[in-house]
């Protein structure tokens, strides 16, 4: 019973924190809810065995060169696990769809009528590789931003 009331304190000060964060700001709610994010980063694991393990919240994504999706060719963005976090569209992708596979699995569509802009994909997994294969008639430039998921590429 006592965890139960301290997590609902814990969340409801966090909401009015959020709440107080986005008036003091102007509206500003998602820009400030990605800085609270960031400022909670080193808050430790509930469930630390040692009581030292952290937990991450913080996006620490990584961003891919830019990509001409109208060279037809797939281009492998990372090749080990990950996730995807953003993309970023400067152009409109053309006629065809373009795909975002694992490996040689689709796993994420980016349709025709996706517009020009950056567009979040909250943590999409790829255990594989990070793959964008665009359709034989796309056009356009993207950008993927992504986070390994690997302990090789993953600093602490």
């Amino acid at each position: 019973m006592r965890k139960g009331f301290i997590a609902g304190a814990v969340i409801a000060l966090m909401i009015a924190g959020v709440l107080a964060v986005n008036a003091a700001s102007g509206g500003k709610l998602g820009e400030q809810l990605f800085n609270l994010a960031r400022a909670i980063a080193g808050e430790r694991n509930a469930s630390s065995i040692t009581g030292t393990d952290y937990l991450s919240v913080s996006p620490e994504c990584k961003m891919s060169a830019t990509i001409d999706l109208s060279t037809d060719a797939s281009t492998t963005v990372y090749a080990g696990p990950a996730l995807l976090c953003n993309v970023w569209l400067s152009t409109t992708i053309g006629t065809e769809a373009a795909t975002i596979d694992d490996s040689s699995t689709a796993k994420v569509t980016l349709p025709l009528a996706l517009p020009i802009g950056s567009h979040q994909f909250n943590g999409a997994r790829f255990d594989t590789s990070l793959v964008l294969n665009p359709g034989t008639n796309s056009t356009g430039v993207i950008m993927l931003e992504y986070r390994p998921l690997d302990s090789a590429q993953v600093t602490y």
